[in-house]
């Protein structure tokens, strides 16, 4: 079995890696900062000052360059500075599914609105284009906006309901768009802007989760999470899959699962989570995947670890532990 080791040892927190970047949750506080820093010890570039309550807020996206926030939230799409100045808005329909066009204070006690759904939003890698996932009058958008401006450039109609999104980027510029809609299903669409947006329809059972520090890869889940897989970007055909019933046990009537968790450590291995559907028979598992072979290896870490594995680009991963927040390397 592999045995990491522990390179950082972090206070108590939520993080998440996306496009070279490091989100990082404590105390109800969001801040962003980079793995080199984490590791490093020093304080985060910056926090990110929503402009609405936490529950309006869907997601939020730094420019590559480090220099503006999108924050996309129930009724609006707003970019803003590191400091927080507003540059641009841009309203939508609400998602909260009412009727009208309205802005967070007209709603900020009504009950219609306590736990709605919601979009997405992501810079291209060079920091010129936004991708937003947004509500229109008639349904749901995908829109291409110039991130300096707020211009709508392009939109796709989407013929979906959404519960939620999130957005994966590639290095060449497309997007890749998953739209989770419980048990319905996760629509997952590629798109790529050159000249006007061109999009396409890739999936409706993969979750796409991460995507190699090449760019040539996508790891995916199964909807209803019984297997794993790695794709090309763009295409629904696995180049390899792995069944969670070949590695995790179960008994009875308990199903064996993957979780919605995890994402590469380099361009031929991911890391993932898995555990019976029964909760009580064990904690989740972490695993090692060879994107190319399929073959599995469970993690053999020195302490318990606690919550999913969060990989945080260079062959590093964080999880949970006693203590805080431990960041892993192989050794």
């Amino acid at each position: 079995m592999p045995k990491p080791v522990i390179v950082a040892l972090l206070p108590h927190a939520s993080l998440d890696h996306r496009a070279g970047r490091v989100t990082w949750r404590a105390d109800g506080r969001r801040f962003f900062t980079s793995t080199a820093a984490l590791l490093a010890g020093d304080a985060p570039a910056f926090e990110i000052a929503p402009p609405w309550p936490d529950r309006h807020v869907h997601d939020v996206a730094l420019s590559p360059a480090g220099d503006r926030v999108a924050v996309a939230g129930t009724h609006a799409l707003r970019v803003t500075s590191t400091s927080g100045e507003p540059l641009w808005e841009l309203p939508h329909a609400c998602w909260a599914r009412c009727g009208e066009r309205h802005a967070s204070a007209d709603y900020a006690d009504d009950s219609r609105h306590r736990y709605p759904d919601g979009g997405s939003a992501a810079f291209s890698p060079d920091g010129a284009l936004l991708w937003a996932h947004v509500r229109a009058d008639g349904g749901e958008e995908w829109l291409v906006l110039d991130a300096a401006t707020g211009d709508v450039l392009a939109r796709h109609a989407l013929d979906t309901y959404a519960h939620g999104s999130h957005h994966l980027s590639l290095p060449d510029g497309s997007m890749l768009l998953c739209v989770g809609e419980g048990q319905d299903g996760v629509p997952v669409y590629f798109g790529a802007y050159r000249d006007g947006l061109v999009a396409r329809e890739v999936s409706v059972d993969r979750v796409p989760l991460d995507v190699s520090p090449s760019g040539t890869l996508v790891m995916t889940v199964a909807h209803y999470e019984e297997s794993l897989s790695v794709h090309r970007p763009g295409e629904a055909e696995p180049l390899m899959e792995c069944l969670a019933e070949d590695h995790f046990p179960s008994g009875g009537e308990d199903r064996a699962q993957w979780r919605y968790v995890g994402g590469f450590l380099s361009e031929d291995t991911v890391i993932s989570s898995g555990n019976e559907d029964d909760v009580e028979l064990g904690p989740d598992r972490h695993r090692l995947v060879d994107t190319e072979s399929g073959a599995v290896t469970e993690v053999a870490y020195d302490r318990e670890v606690t919550g999913r594995p969060v990989p945080l680009g260079d062959g590093l991963w964080a999880t949970g532990v006693a203590a805080g927040t431990a960041v892993w390397r192989l050794d």
